[in-house]
């Protein structure tokens, strides 16, 4: 049976748990820990945005032109796109925090891995607060088709950005790519600051460590 190999040390000098491997994709150990809290972090600072954003942003306001019809008139139409571009705003403020979130909570998590858990992570987020807030706007504004002849209501935008009729030009999840992006180079501002090659990577936790000609617990 071959000899441990030492691989690369924690931020204190100290070497890896037992089990790692250095490689090009990552210099130390993952911690799940920490990208676990990461990844609750970004989902409920996003869904709470979403019911935010439902309950505060503006919405066009429409007429019942009789009974399971409604209209909303072209002067309200730019409202639509007002509430689209709070949305908007939202979802990349969360980018920012979730890059800056990442770099410093999921220390171990930095590299090229690190990029892709953050990839998926925000993406997984702006689906859900879609969603979420989608929901939200069901329960705040009424359903038009119920409201009788000449009432007045608020009209929510159709965040998943679909064509609104056959023929229309839609652009479905286009939302789902600000959070990402936005998050990425956050991320990669951090990445060509670092000096170190490993980005600072510290996966040293208590457990079993491989040291030179055995093996010892802390």
């Amino acid at each position: 049976m071959s000899e441990p190999v030492m691989l690369a040390p924690g931020p204190d000098g100290l070497p890896v748990v037992r089990g790692g491997r250095a490689t090009g994709w990552r210099a130390n150990v993952l911690v799940p820990a920490q990208l676990i809290v990461f990844l609750v972090g970004v989902v409920v600072v996003s869904l709470i945005g979403a019911v935010v954003w439902a309950y505060t942003a503006p919405m066009p306001t429409g007429i019942v032109i009789r009974p399971g019809t409604g209209s909303v008139p072209s002067e309200q139409l730019s409202r639509y796109f007002d509430g689209i571009g709070w949305f908007c705003l939202g979802l990349l403020v969360i980018g920012v925090v979730a890059g800056l979130a990442f770099w410093w909570v999921a220390r171990s998590w930095r590299g090229p891995i690190g990029a892709i858990a953050l990839l998926a992570t925000t993406v997984v987020a702006s689906g859900l607060a879609i969603e979420v807030a989608q929901s939200a706007l069901r329960i705040r504004l009424p359903d038009p088709t119920t409201l009788p002849q000449g009432t007045t209501f608020a009209h929510g935008p159709k965040l998943w950005m679909a064509a609104p009729a056959e023929g229309a030009v839609g652009a479905p999840g286009i939302l789902l790519i600000l959070m990402p992006v936005m998050a990425l180079l956050v991320y990669l501002f951090h990445v060509l600051l670092a000096s170190d090659p490993a980005l600072g990577a510290d996966a040293a936790v208590p457990g079993e460590l491989v040291v030179e000609g055995g093996s010892e617990s802390v």
